[in-house]
């Protein structure tokens, strides 16, 4: 009888041995897996983290080009206006020019008729002598 009882020790011994390491080993797998998965998410988080710094500098590269862009409007917004002012300026003196002349036509006009007039004088001034 005490070997049986022996015999039933060592067997439950030997069982919870097997039991043991058969969780030991699922343990162990069970590691694996979270090495693998840490990797693949250490990987991942690499992947996103250079994506982003990517994606951070055409942003960048972006702000500038809107700025140098908006910076070339606003110059160019500025020669349009002088531009214009320049060219309301030019249309003035155009416009005094033109009231010159149309005053220097009359002028012409009432010269040539005094000076007709005058030749018309002195012609009938002529013929009466």
């Amino acid at each position: 009888r005490t070997i049986k009882q022996r015999a039933l020790n060592a067997w439950r011994s030997i069982v919870q041995d097997f039991r043991l390491e058969n969780s030991i080993d699922k343990q162990n797998q069970a590691i694996e897996v979270c090495k693998d998965v840490a990797q693949q998410l250490g990987s991942a988080l690499a992947e996103e983290q250079q994506k982003r710094s990517a994606i951070e500098e055409a942003s960048a590269a972006t702000q500038r080009e809107v700025q140098m862009v908006s910076a070339a409007c606003g110059r160019a917004e500025e020669a349009t206006l002088a531009q214009r002012g320049r060219m309301q300026r030019l249309r003035e003196r155009l416009r005094d020019a033109e009231d010159i002349i149309a005053q220097s036509r009359v002028e012409s006009r009432q010269a040539a008729e005094q000076l007709e007039a005058y030749e018309q004088r002195k012609r009938q001034i002529e013929r009466r002598r």
